[in-house]
């Protein structure tokens, strides 16, 4: 029987691969966290793609390359995050249109109403259609005759 391989992420949690002692054509794949709780539930931070491994979602454990890889990722991921709330934060949107800006209507201005409807359309008005005056008439069955 193969020795158990053990692998491991950044976060110091091992990850066992062995053959089941009762069905040794079955491998099985195990976590043990690097908390000293040992148990998954306690709060272990798995990546994605350790979860994949674990569930055998993917074939090969991820590689130290391809783990390094994804921290770097997820860094610059909330780097542009921060970079476009902050652009959010103080520049004007172009769903507002040219010249309008997000602080007039947030305060209320621009507006005689204070409702931030200047220039549309009644939002509860009442819309026409073609059908809207359409009913259905009531519904009476053929009688159908006993043979």
């Amino acid at each position: 029987m193969e020795a158990p391989i053990p692998r491991s992420d950044l976060s110091g949690n091992t990850f066992w691969e062995f053959r089941d002692p009762l069905n040794p054509q079955r491998t099985r794949r195990k976590l043990q966290p690097a908390q000293s709780g040992g148990h998954i539930s306690d709060g272990a931070i798995i990546s994605p793609a350790w979860h994949q491994w674990l569930r055998k979602a993917r074939e090969e454990p991820p590689s130290m390359v391809e783990q390094l890889e994804n921290v770097r990722r997820m860094e610059e991921t909330k780097v542009l995050a921060a970079r476009a709330d902050e652009r959010w934060k103080n520049g004007e949107s172009l769903l507002e249109g040219p010249g309008k800006r997000r602080d007039l209507l947030e305060e209320g201005k621009g507006d005689e109403a204070g409702d931030g409807t200047k220039g549309k359309a009644n939002p509860g008005a009442k819309r026409g259609g073609p059908g809207e005056e359409w009913q259905p008439e009531s519904w009476n069955p053929n009688t159908s005759t006993k043979r």
